[in-house]
């Protein structure tokens, strides 16, 4: 949650000063691209300025784009000669034993075995994700020339993933009844995919994805299966690649790759990326919603504090090359984003942000610094990431952080770390500034007795539930038919929970028709056991005997009794 700032509206410049900030904020690669379009410009103009023949404008033409086919071909086969060199140093030492290089970690053969035989029968459920799933994102944010991009071929190869290395937690004794382990996942398969839109046909090859995957066995109950459910989730945003093939490799739309990067990794984000997980009960009376949304384990605050020594990605015609700075911090799914300081390459944001933790063990903080472009797409400065099971030892931290791949920058963060506490004395009083001071999980469980709008079957319709505290608002997913139930959990982070109020409504999908609302003050559940209420709720605006059976859990963030860190170097 950022710290809220006033602002104020101003008049748009007149188009002569915007071309003039474009022009001193012009980028290396931009220049290059303008040099190289004149020359082929300037050629067309002689050609047709001398009257040849119209043969010459078609020979530049293919020459031009013969070249850039060519270099982008070269750039290619480098980095698949960088790949093979680098693939045959590590088929040279995986016969190691694996303590050699991981002693935390060992290889496990047998989960590729299994995955081997399962893979041809995986095509179904990849082929469903992406259909019912990414594709209409693609759509939803694709330019309106591409927004009827649509899928056309799916094949996911022969070659499965492959578990490089396997690590396993020894039990505490907070987590006696679950076991936990890490798989480091690689794919860098033969999956080809086939992308249409309009006439044109478009491809997707040289898939690669690589992350760490956690695979939790809870609880672990006393049954004939000891296993009562599994839980399966990324703990941080896995890194993915891909070539355009086709008529992309020449034309190279613009945008169009790193739309379509950005947009599976919000999908893929959205399904297994921490908040979000695979929950699978095994063992009955285990209830498949507490897996899925279980009470994180706490709040991460964030304190984006400044920047040293950016470099400058806008090459000045005029004066000294300078960035528009603003940075992107990532925890799991959760993002943040800051101002963009304008001109400065020593940046000050002193803005803050709070996520929820679920997994604190192994999870960490990505932090990307951006230069904005008005003209193109936003160049990356610098990145960086640290882990945050650090900060829950010790309580805050206060870091100088250096920016990976770059020759020069650093960020200075700020952290601090919250566990949630079911004590009502431990409350602190509202903090102000946009800080919170508790968690609010709200979890709709069902809905009953639902008016219907006019001609409408109850079995033909799909309903949610949309829930704001504050300034947030968030959704439940749809369910559809006669059997309205969510069972989905929704977190809140509160500021004042003696004032603030809980508002839910049950929404029908198709049109946006209110089917019935309710109110919830969040300081009744201060006095209640274990600070959570279940309870079945009359609906207002709603049928006579329209009902929502919910569930609030209040949980106090318990502030860290340590004093201010002095800031650390790395």
């Amino acid at each position: 949650m950022a710290d809220t700032t006033s602002t104020t509206v101003t008049a748009p410049k007149p188009p002569y000063k915007r071309i003039l900030h474009n022009l001193k904020n012009i980028s290396r690669d931009e220049i290059k691209e303008l040099l190289l379009y004149f020359a082929v410009t300037l050629s067309l103009f002689l050609v047709g300025h001398f009257h040849f023949s119209f043969a010459w404008i078609i020979m530049i033409l293919v020459l031009f784009v013969s070249w850039e086919y060519q270099m982008d071909d070269k750039k290619k086969r480098r980095d698949r000669m960088e790949k093979a060199l680098k693939s045959s140093f590590i088929d040279k030492i995986q016969n190691l034993p694996s303590w050699v290089y991981f002693p935390e970690k060992e290889q496990a053969e047998w989960i590729n075995s299994i995955i081997d035989q399962m893979w041809p029968y995986v095509d179904g459920m990849v082929y469903k994700i992406l259909k019912e799933s990414v594709e209409p994102e693609m759509q939803k944010n694709m330019p309106k020339a591409l927004n009827t991009l649509y899928f056309e071929t799916i094949d996911l190869g022969n070659k499965p993933p492959y578990v490089a290395n396997v690590k396993s937690y020894p039990s505490k004794e907070d987590r006696k009844s679950e076991f936990i382990f890490d798989m480091d996942i690689v794919y860098n398969g033969d999956a080809t995919i086939k992308l249409a839109v309009k006439k044109f046909k478009l491809g997707l090859s040289n898939i690669e994805l690589r992350g760490v995957l956690r695979v939790i066995f809870k609880p672990l109950v006393a049954e004939y299966n000891p296993i009562g459910g599994v839980t399966v989730f990324f703990l941080n945003r896995p890194k993915l690649k891909f070539d355009l093939t086709n008529l992309l490799n020449v034309l190279d739309l613009p945008g169009l790759k790193s739309s379509l990067r950005r947009i599976t990794d919000d999908v893929i984000a959205s399904f297994v990326v921490l908040p979000n997980r695979i929950a699978v009960p095994l063992a009955t009376g285990v209830d498949a919603s507490d897996l899925q949304y279980p009470i994180p384990e706490g709040v991460l605050r964030v304190k984006v504090v400044e920047a040293k020594n950016l470099i400058a990605k806008d090459i000045g015609l005029v004066k000294k090359g300078k960035s528009d700075p603003y940075a992107i911090i990532r925890i799991g799914a959760q993002s943040f984003r800051t101002e963009v300081i304008s001109n400065d390459l020593n940046p000050e944001w002193n803005e803050t942000f709070e996520a929820f933790v679920d997994n604190s063990e192994g999870q960490e903080l990505e932090a990307v610094i951006y230069d904005e472009d008005t003209s193109s797409k936003d160049s990356k400065i610098g990145r960086l990431d640290t882990d945050i099971a650090s900060a829950v030892e010790t309580g805050n931290r206060d870091l100088w952080l250096p920016l990976e791949g770059v020759k020069q920058g650093s960020v200075h963060l700020q952290l601090t770390w919250f566990s949630l506490s079911a004590n009502a004395s431990n409350l602190e009083p509202p903090q102000g500034k946009g800080l919170s001071v508790a968690a609010l999980i709200v979890k709709p469980i069902s809905a009953h007795a639902l008016p219907l709008t006019s001609g409408q079957k109850e079995a033909l319709r799909s309903v949610y539930c949309e829930i704001t505290v504050g300034k947030t608002t968030l959704q439940t997913f749809q369910c559809y038919g006669e059997k309205t139930e969510w069972k989905h959990a929704l977190r809140f982070l509160v500021g004042d929970p003696g004032g603030q109020v809980a508002e839910v409504e049950v929404i029908e999908a198709k049109g946006t028709h209110t089917l019935g609302k309710m109110s919830f003050d969040i300081c009744k559940l201060l006095n209640k056991d274990g600070m959570t209420v279940e309870e079945t709720f009359p609906l207002k605006e709603s049928g006579e005997k329209s009902t929502l059976t919910c569930r609030f859990t209040l949980r106090v963030l318990n502030t860290p009794d340590v004093k201010p860190s002095e800031p650390e170097t790395r």
